[in-house]
């Protein structure tokens, strides 16, 4: 039986040449990608692949780690792009949007305030959500549900169990990527064996968020998600048959315009 894959998280744009990529990506089954931006200067990039390809969808929206090179009108012009965009059947949801508290150099307040001002548009169109979620999943819950975010994918999730539970109980997916496959990430692997089928999605981030198959010197790619797939199921003794229609699944549940694909 021919499995059919989604790779819920990748930046194709960020890929030497992302048309062997999806080409590579679709012999090994991967028929479907979601690509989110990463600020203004992709906003583009990731529509005009999206309608390039079959099967590729997009996000817009002003990731964490850009956020010391954005402005405010970097917000305008992302609000002015979702109003052009809403009607386009490719475009999905706003992302990658998030929090990420691991690097010390970036300010703070001012990723709090773009967040904040990301998930008023996600709110006030009624579209899920791409976050990323890096030492900061108490805040990032906080304001989820002070703007009523019940849509969306906790990207590459990594949080403690009663994190886990918290942004379940949300409606929120939670992503599963090459981290998984390395027999030192104890808590993910936990996490992956203790949700419920209707919890998870699979990605890559690619390029980067690698498996443990491939070296540091390379980059990660669309391609992986079969073998990335098949290590989710073993933790959790399914076959690859059964993780791969609930995460199709599941994709389609949360994000409405994808609901044809089921």
């Amino acid at each position: 039986m021919k499995h059919i894959f989604f790779d819920t998280h990748c930046h194709l744009d960020f890929l030497e040449d992302p048309e062997y990529e999806i080409t590579s990506a679709t012999r090994n089954g991967v028929r479907y990608f979601l690509l989110p931006s990463v600020g203004r200067k992709n906003f583009q990039q990731v529509k005009s692949l999206a309608h390039k390809f079959q099967g590729i969808f997009y996000c817009l929206g002003i990731h964490p780690c850009h956020i010391n090179d954005s402005d405010e009108s970097d917000l305008i012009k992302l609000k002015q792009c979702v109003i052009a965009s809403f009607n386009d059947p490719k475009f999905v949801g706003i992302g990658e949007i998030g929090l990420d508290f691991f690097i010390s150099e970036f300010n703070k307040e001012k990723m709090l305030w773009f967040f904040i001002e990301q998930l008023k548009i996600a709110s006030s169109f009624n579209l899920p959500v791409v976050l990323h979620v890096r030492r900061s999943h108490d805040l990032t819950l906080k304001y989820l549900r002070k703007y009523k975010i019940s849509n969306g994918i906790a990207h590459a999730f990594n949080g403690s169990d009663i994190q886990t539970k918290n942004f379940l109980r949300l409606g929120l997916l939670l992503g599963f990527g090459g981290s998984l496959t390395f027999e030192r990430a104890k808590r993910i692997r936990k996490i992956a064996l203790e949700i419920p089928d209707s919890a998870y999605v699979f990605e890559t981030d690619s390029p980067d968020m690698s498996p443990s198959w491939i070296s540091q010197e390379k980059k990660n790619s669309p391609a992986q998600i079969p073998r990335i797939v098949s290590s989710f199921a073993s933790i959790r003794n399914n076959s690859i048959s059964h993780v791969s229609q609930h995460a199709m699944k599941n994709i389609c549940r949360v994000f409405p315009k994808l609901a044809f694909i089921n």
